[in-house]
């Protein structure tokens, strides 16, 4: 990595074909608002795993012609 420059790593979720960016994790140990927490993170989907919420962002796939 160059001086100066900024990285940024991003978990990903991939379920079949469709991928996700992660934004957050929480806990699931809480009673929490998923929909509100949601829509404040704009996040698109939530998944839920060894009880860990995980809010995340479908990455749209494109539709490209190879030229």
């Amino acid at each position: 990595m160059h001086p100066g420059s900024l990285e940024m790593k991003k978990d990903l979720i991939t379920l079949n074909d469709d991928w996700y960016e992660v934004q957050r994790v929480l806990r699931e140990d809480r009673q929490w608002d998923v929909e509100l927490l949601k829509q404040y993170w704009h996040c698109t989907h939530t998944f839920r795993k060894d009880g860990l919420l995980y809010f995340c962002r479908e990455i749209p796939k494109i539709e490209y012609q190879e030229i």
